[in-house]
């Protein structure tokens, strides 16, 4: 590749390059941008509600967000994996120290469980002031399924991650 000028930043990209049938290139930037965003979460309480595909965040999915990630700060910045930064800044919470901050509540990471290649998922257990605890749980529909007793999912669960 390299005799013939073409640069590859991952090699293992080569075997699916070869796999390509169509590229599309985007060089004015208008149909894609760099970087990513939140767009919306599905919540339980509107998981039925046609009209409501992306519901406001609830406080359960947004204490999630804001608490089940790998960041750590330097000074004002967050450091760490672009989409636990995006997903932390939506969740509007701030950290301050070893707190986090959100919507005025604060919480304490008491243990992080690192993010699993195997089971794709990701696992924190929070202190709440009151001295309440929960354990967070992130990650791919199927797998946080799996770790879930059935009778704690909505009944069209599969149909819905599937879509």
């Amino acid at each position: 590749l390299s005799k013939k000028r073409i640069a590859c930043s991952n090699s293992e990209d080569i075997l699916v390059a070869g796999k390509v049938q169509t590229a599309c290139f985007d060089k004015t930037g208008t149909l894609t941008k760099q970087g990513l965003d939140f767009v919306s979460a599905q919540c339980i309480p509107t998981w039925n509600d046609p009209h409501s595909p992306s519901s406001p965040l609830s406080d359960t999915v947004a204490l999630g967000m804001a608490c089940c990630h790998s960041l750590t700060t330097s000074g004002d910045a967050m450091i760490g994996n672009a989409v636990d930064r995006v997903m932390f800044a939506a969740s509007g919470a701030q950290q301050n120290q070893s707190w986090i901050v959100l919507n005025g509540n604060r919480m304490k990471v008491l243990k992080q469980f690192d993010f699993c290649h195997n089971r794709t998922t990701q696992s924190v257990i929070v202190k709440r002031v009151d001295g309440s605890m929960l354990a967070i749980v992130k990650g791919s529909g199927e797998n946080v399924q799996r770790a879930c007793l059935p009778a704690s999912l909505p009944q069209d669960y599969e149909r819905v991650l599937r879509e």
